[in-house]
Parts: C-alpha cells; sequence; structure tokens
C-alpha cells in the first residue's frame, strides 16, 4: 500500500529529532536520508517553512562535524563527519537553500572549512568532502572573501599535498 507523502519540512522535523538523539547511528542514517531527499528537490516549496527548521538542523550539523576534533574517534564517528560534510555541501551548492543559511551559518561552514584544511589534522576522507564543499559552495562573495579567509585558504592549500596524498585532493 502506497504511503502518503511527507512534505520536506515534516522531514526536516522529523529528521532533527532523530538527530536529537545524539546517537551516531541515528544520526548516520538521518544524514543519509536527508542526502538523498535533498538531491531530490529541485526547486524548495515553502523556503520560509524550510528556513524555520534549518536553525535546529544546523546545530546538529555543527555538532557532528566537531566529532573529529576529540583526541579518539574511530570509524564510526569519520563516517559520522563525511554524511555531514555531504548534507551540508548540498546545502551549500544548491542556490534555493544556499540562500535560506544565516550570514552567520555561511561564515561558519567556511571558517570550519578553512580551519581542517590549514590544520591537515582530519582524516584524508574528511579533508576531501571539506574541499569538495568549498569547491562547490553558493555563498555572497562578501562572505567568502571576508576575514582573509581566501588568504588564510590559500595558505592552507599550499602544504595540504604534503600532508595528504592521493589525486582527489588535488582534483578538488
Amino acid at each position: 500500500e502506497a504511503q502518503p507523502q511527507t512534505s520536506l519540512v515534516d522531514m526536516l522535523e522529523s529528521i532533527t529529532q532523530q538527530l536529537s538523539q545524539n546517537e551516531v547511528i541515528e544520526s548516520l542514517d538521518a544524514y543519509q536520508t536527508l542526502s538523498s531527499t535533498l538531491k531530490a528537490y529541485s526547486e524548495v516549496p515553502d523556503s520560509q517553512a524550510i528556513k524555520s527548521r534549518l536553525g535546529p538542523l544546523m546545530q546538529h550539523i555543527r555538532r557532528d562535524l566537531a566529532i573529529i576534533d576529540k583526541s579518539e574517534y574511530g570509524p564510526a564517528e569519520i563516517n559520522l563527519a563525511t554524511q555531514t560534510l555531504k548534507v551540508l555541501a548540498i546545502l551549500a551548492w544548491n542556490r534555493n537553500f544556499s540562500i535560506l543559511l544565516s550570514n552567520e551559518m555561511q561564515s561558519y561552514v567556511l571558517e570550519r572549512a578553512i580551519h581542517v584544511v590549514e590544520e591537515h589534522k582530519a582524516p584524508k576522507g574528511v579533508i576531501l568532502h571539506y574541499l569538495h564543499l568549498l569547491s562547490t559552495q553558493d555563498f555572497r562573495h562578501s562572505i567568502v572573501a571576508s576575514g582573509g579567509r581566501v588568504g588564510r585558504l590559500l595558505d592552507g592549500l599550499k602544504g595540504l599535498t604534503q600532508h595528504v596524498k592521493g589525486n582527489g585532493t588535488i582534483s578538488e
């Protein structure tokens, strides 16, 4: 029997509740579901309703990106950071979603990505996803260019290939 369709707003609410459990497996499932759903939307229905739900989602994204800042993390945590970055890349790349992100959130995303690239300590897969995020983001020029971000990013990229080997780094 066909299931009734769920709106994107309802799905964001459900995913936010799932992320609130702060369980790695539950969060992985939530991000994978959200990633698939966001890819399916070419236009954003009811953007104001979605914008009101993005705040809590972005709080969970911040939390889950910080998981690799711990001194010890395992494959599950790396996978969680990667899935989080996949969702964030969709939000940052798709103009319909990126305009819904606040200036503060866009600044946070860029600062976080630049920090990871500068630091060279994250796992290779996570760094590659941050590079992909940086290469596909569609934020306002004023956000990207402020605070010396471009210079810091270029400085971080200079030595990156010495720390992270492979063609993926170069291609991103």
